[in-house]
């Protein structure tokens, strides 16, 4: 998902005119501030249903912190063409990994709220887009 939505920022920001030195900057920071409220209000909504361990998130509080400083270190002192290679290499690596998850997904379950679990076959590409 994180790709695709890298890819649609960085058509996006091209339309619009902005520099190409400060694309790829620009691609990160949004997809990065959308996964931040994205993620805090998934939090919030599973916190509500007691499916929240506080003490996983404690424990890898301050490697994400550090992770994050490192990142923004990074961004800011790689050029867009460089930051392009770099996203590039790890969608080329990754892509083993989203075809072994297709490979395990296939048959699940979904349940309704309020209603009875529906048993559905799919093709995982749909959830998992290059």
């Amino acid at each position: 998902m994180a790709s695709s939505s890298f890819r649609a920022f960085y058509y996006t920001f091209t339309t619009l005119g902005y520099h190409p030195d400060q694309l790829m900057q620009i691609c990160v920071a949004t997809s990065t501030g959308t996964i931040i409220f994205t993620s805090l209000r998934s939090v919030m909504a599973h916190h509500k249903r007691g499916a929240v361990s506080f003490d996983l998130i404690k424990s890898w509080g301050l490697f994400i912190a550090i992770g994050s400083v490192i990142g923004v270190f990074a961004a800011a002192a790689l050029r867009s063409h460089e930051l392009q290679l770099v996203f590039g290499c790890i969608g080329v690596k990754s892509r083993p990994l989203h075809a072994a998850r297709q490979e395990r997904l296939g048959e699940f379950r979904i349940t309704c709220r309020g209603g009875p679990s529906v048993r559905s076959t799919v093709s995982a590409s749909a959830f998992f887009r290059h």
